[in-house]
């Protein structure tokens, strides 16, 4: 089910980039927010490793893939790295590399849209 919601919400976002694209959205914008986005997805790994390690509670990771979802990948392959947060788990990590095609490809599409 999380999987269903976050390709609908990913289709939304990326038709949202394509129109706004063909609107004349400035890309200074676009790198702006997806900066943000890596920024506290990041923040947001390393505040779940620390709650982890004092036994609080924590973030759930479909959270965690929403965020990297709708820009925030680099921040959160980055942080589970730094952090050593979330690299054992084989079911995260199959959800993530999953999310990560799912933008690969839609990268590649929107791409080939705004240059083809």
């Amino acid at each position: 089910m999380v999987i269903i919601r976050s390709l609908t919400l990913w289709a939304t976002i990326t038709t949202i980039i394509t129109k706004a694209l063909e609107w004349g959205l400035n890309w200074h914008w676009l790198i702006a927010t997806i900066v943000a986005l890596n920024l506290a997805t990041f923040l947001a790994m390393g505040v779940d490793k620390m709650a982890a390690q004092f036994n609080q509670r924590r973030m759930p990771e479909a959270a965690f893939l929403l965020l990297g979802l709708v820009g925030g990948m680099a921040g959160l392959l980055i942080a589970s790295q730094i952090f050593r947060h979330k690299t054992v788990k084989k079911s995260f990590r199959m959800a993530l590399y999953g999310v990560l095609a799912i933008q690969i490809i839609a990268a590649l599409w929107l791409v080939s849209w705004v240059f083809g």
